[in-house]
């Protein structure tokens, strides 16, 4: 992904996927305040997400992904989002279905917050998944 040099001089990049338009704004904005991302690529698919990954050569370092998009298709676009890249995901979902999440983490996702979780709580997930 990125060589030790690279990672120590570089704008930190995270692709966040999220259909609601509101939601992904004020978590980019917090993300830039509170994390060392500074380049936030806000999507609204898990199609643009590929594309956005692509144009980057799979180099982001964290994907935060609204989990929901996902329930009448299944858990494929992770694995399709994910490609051949280490990029590590975050998930943000409305369920609370235990089968859905241990489905995620199968999938390849990091961790899976409700969204009603604090913004402490994301934040600190950031922090670890992202490598700060």
């Amino acid at each position: 992904m990125f060589t030790e040099l690279e990672k120590k001089h570089r704008t930190k990049r995270v692709v966040l996927v999220h259909r609601n338009e509101l939601f992904c704004e004020a978590l980019a904005l917090l993300l830039e305040w509170k994390t060392e991302f500074k380049e936030i690529v806000q999507v609204g698919s898990f199609a643009e997400a590929r594309q956005a990954l692509d144009g980057l050569e799979g180099k982001a370092d964290l994907a935060i992904v609204d989990l929901d998009l996902l329930k009448r298709h299944g858990l494929e676009p992770i694995g399709d989002l994910l490609g051949e890249s280490d990029v590590p995901v975050l998930a943000l979902t409305t369920s609370r279905d235990p089968e859905w999440r241990d489905k995620a983490s199968e999938a390849g996702v990091g961790e899976v917050f409700n969204t009603t979780v604090s913004a402490a709580e994301i934040i600190s997930a950031v922090r670890r998944l992202g490598g700060e």
